[in-house]
């Protein structure tokens, strides 16, 4: 045996060349190499995520130390966004540890798992570093500096035991040969098992075999296909025949017709839902969003609404974006006049979803006009067949209408309509906002995976005609392991939520990762499909449609501001300064 030591790109880590030529040996264990290298290369993804996280730590203290133009650095939108995407990188690599780790069975992970830990993880840690320099600027670029150790560690985890696109190769070549011999068929119960992110108690097995049985008693699998493919009128009976089984609204309290369902069992429900191919209910907005804040905030009156929305006797829509208030939607500006017993509203609301199906709105307006922004705002509710309310449709990019723009000219209402107290309005909308809650991965993480199987049958056939292509393959492997971690994201959040701890702005990731993936996969399906893609068809129509998947909801530029300012601490725009100056003013 010949050994010559090396000059280490880490220096904290030693390195030899080796040469052995009829060198003798003897076997210490009959450890399986490849279980070895399983756990190797969870290690190594854990010291990735300890760089990463040590980069990210480096620059956010900068960032709120090192000032320019009077300002400290984190103030400006360049850092915010780069400090955010940093966080989703490191984000990632911890998800995917994570996710190894629990599937270690005996303290063996499984090898899949294994490997897209050490991709993404490894993956991070270079580029955090490498966005860390960057934004810590010369300093960052000196011997003094610990930044050039995080570098060479980072490079270090990335290279050892395999580089990401070898692992992301060796995972996407096995998800291709798994999905072309994969078939799924909606309605059964027996369809592969979700990971739901934490084992069920009792009660919540017995919770979920009532709903099982209930289920395969009303809707078997040629119901379940026929309600895929119907109208707006057959998914409304088949939401009331879900209510007649108090399986509408299941986290309502038992009073109301819910069955006060916990967390976890809500979970359950979500994944059977999702399991069996059931479509969305229709009523969905006031089951999530405006049934419980009726609950929490309503008059006995007003919560006579609550049984016919949970029936889909009452659709919804929710009156909250307007034109120059999307974002910021503080600075709405449709007015409720309050004229005697009544409140007067004009103005108007954009990007109303279902607006031209929907039987009531619950709209946020201005009531008290001279008070600063939220302070001024109130929540009604009415009848969208009101005199004065007017519908007029969005045609999307993708040729479908189901946007809609609706105006109030003097849509008169009773005071009685007003849901909490006046001017309450964004204290009582955060109950609404709080129904949208983390159960929805599910039913994302279930739809991308149908796509990313569609994708892989269509790969798999133009491979055959054409032959490989290193480049679509490169990006459907990202796409497939992005996939993985977008409902790894969600299992954390479920697991953070079960044990107490508050998900709070985090859940930004999941939705930044989730529909950014989106919108790269219908657009790589049409790429796949090559020349017969740029014919009109339901994949051009969701390429179209998909667009908006990172501006709905709050734009990702919105959500990324949220994760740098509410996660890592850096400080407001200087407009929000001023605004909190002129309240404090006001209020003097």
């Amino acid at each position: 045996m010949e050994r010559t030591a090396l000059k280490s790109l880490d220096r904290t880590r030693p390195m030899a060349r080796i040469k052995l030529v009829d060198a003798p040996a003897a076997p210490i264990g009959n450890f399986p190499v490849d279980d070895l290298l399983k756990i190797a290369q969870c290690l190594v993804a854990a010291e990735a995520v300890g760089v990463a996280q040590g980069a990210l730590n480096l620059i956010n203290e900068y960032a709120l130390q090192r000032e320019q133009f009077g300002q400290p650095i984190g103030r400006f939108q360049a850092i915010k966004q780069n400090l955010a995407n940093c966080l989703l990188k490191l984000e990632a690599g911890r998800s995917s540890l994570w996710g190894a780790l629990r599937s270690a069975h005996e303290g063996i992970p499984e090898g899949a798992a294994a490997r897209l830990a050490k991709a993404a993880a490894s993956e991070a840690a270079t580029y955090i570093a490498g966005e860390s320099v960057q934004m810590h600027g010369a300093i960052g670029c000196t011997w003094e500096h610990d930044l050039h150790l995080l570098m060479r560690r980072s490079k270090h985890c990335e290279i050892s035991f395999g580089p990401p696109s070898s692992h992301l190769q060796v995972l996407g070549e096995d998800a291709l040969d798994r999905y072309g011999a994969q078939r799924n068929k909606p309605g059964s119960s027996k369809n592969t098992e979700q990971d739901i992110g934490f084992v069920p108690s009792q009660a919540d097995a017995e919770f979920l075999v009532e709903f099982q049985t209930w289920l395969d008693d009303h809707a078997p699998p040629e119901k379940i296909s026929e309600l895929r493919r119907s109208d707006l009128a057959a998914r409304r009976s088949w939401q009331a025949e879900m209510a007649e089984g108090n399986w509408a609204g299941i986290h309502w309290p038992v009073e109301y017709g819910g069955r006060a369902a916990s967390f976890t069992q809500q979970v359950l429900y979500y994944a059977e839902m999702t399991k069996r191919g059931l479509p969305p209910l229709p009523g969905n907005r006031g089951l999530m969003l405006v049934g419980p804040t009726l609950i929490t905030h309503g008059t006995d009156e007003q919560k006579k609404l609550l049984a016919p929305t949970r029936r889909a006797d009452i659709l919804w829509a929710g009156g909250f974006s307007e034109r120059g208030a999307g974002s910021d939607l503080a600075s709405l500006r449709t007015r409720a006049v309050r004229d005697g017993e009544n409140l007067v509203i004009n103005g108007h609301k954009i990007w109303t979803s279902q607006a031209q199906h929907a039987d009531w709105m619950y709209a946020l307006v201005r009531t008290g006009p001279q008070h600063p922004k939220r302070d001024g705002i109130s929540v009604v509710i009415f009848p969208m067949n009101s005199p004065g309310v007017e519908v007029r449709p969005i045609r999307r990019n993708n040729g479908d209408y189901h946007f809609n723009e609706v105006f109030f000219n003097d849509v008169t209402i009773p005071q009685s309509n007003l849901i909490g107290p006046r001017n309450a309005g964004w204290s009582v909308n955060r109950t609404t906002m709080q129904g949208e809650h983390l159960t929805n991965f599910l039913g994302a993480h279930a739809s991308q995976a149908r796509t990313i199987r569609r994708i892989a049958s269509l790969l798999k056939q133009r491979e055959a005609e054409r032959g490989l292509e290193v480049g679509l393959r490169q990006r459907f492997n990202t796409l497939w392991a992005t996939t993985q971690i977008v409902h790894l994201h969600g299992l954390r959040n479920v697991a953070r939520f079960t044990s107490g701890s508050d998900v709070g702005s985090e859940s930004s990731i999941t939705k930044i990762v989730g529909q950014e993936n989106e919108k790269a996969m219908f657009e790589f399906l049409i790429d796949v499909m090559g020349s017969s893609g740029l014919e009109e068809s339901i994949w051009t129509s969701a390429y179209l449609s998909t667009r908006a998947s990172t501006i709905g909801g709050g734009t990702s530029e919105i959500h990324r501001n949220k994760l740098a300012e509410r996660v890592l601490g850096m400080p407001r725009d200087l407009w929000a300064d001023e605004e909190a100056s002129s309240v404090e003013e006001a209020a003097d």
